[in-house]
């Protein structure tokens, strides 16, 4: 996705909410870190009027720190262990990388943790270490044709919350329109199912389906 392009996209969601009222971009992943352009994408997203959250893993904290303009960034750390949690994004020495870049930004960073059934402990360890500071959602799992959000337990959710961690209340990515780096409407980040391409009329068409209401935040992969 060029820079034209990205600014095109914005300029079209923006003429769906004319007025005054804020706008939100994230840009997720893949990996946002790793675009030497980063903070390009973002002062554009800016100078139109955008407030710009950046949801990356760490993997080059350097980059993030470099973009000032960010107005906040999440960090994902899904385990407190590092071993644990590199192991599961098979990428060595990441939790180091990741939870240093949250130490360096708190408190204006969220860690964005999931929880995948075993690791609750974990995210009680992370919210001692970033307190209230801390976003958990459930796993959404493939099941055959079909996607589903892990059942988060009566009693794990009431020690996340008493430890103040903020839940979900239901898949917050329903609440975006994500669009890939080719310009595509998706579902949502985790259902990689394409609406069509980025249009009002797609939009129009996202806003439609049950539990996917077409809000004032855009979601974007980062542009290649």
């Amino acid at each position: 996705m060029s820079l034209d392009e990205f600014c095109q996209a914005l300029r079209l969601f923006a003429e769906r909410f004319p007025g005054d009222e804020q706008l939100y971009l994230i840009i997720s992943g893949g990996e946002p870190s790793i675009i030497p352009r980063l903070c390009s994408y973002v002062v554009a997203a800016k100078e139109m009027g955008y407030r710009v959250t950046v949801v990356t893993n760490g993997f080059d904290p350097e980059t993030v720190l470099g973009c000032e303009q960010i107005d906040l960034v999440e960090v994902s750390l899904d385990y407190a262990d590092p071993e644990k949690h590199d192991a599961y994004r098979g990428v060595p020495g990441l939790w180091e990388r990741a939870y240093t870049l949250a130490k360096r930004l708190y408190p204006r960073v969220v860690v964005r943790t999931t929880w995948f059934g075993d690791n609750t402990e974990d995210i009680l360890r992370l919210a001692e270490m970033f307190p209230g500071r801390v976003f958990c959602m459930p796993a959404v799992v493939r099941c055959g044709s079909t996607y589903a959000k892990l059942r988060m337990p009566w009693h794990v959710r009431l020690r996340l919350r008493q430890a103040g961690v903020v839940l979900a209340r239901e898949c917050d990515h329903s609440r975006f329109a994500t669009i890939d780096p080719d310009l595509n409407v998706l579902v949502c980040p985790f259902v990689r199912i394409v609406v069509g391409r980025l249009s009002h009329e797609t939009l129009d068409r996202l806003a439609r389906l049950e539990g996917c209401p077409a809000s004032k935040t855009i979601k974007m992969t980062p542009p290649k």
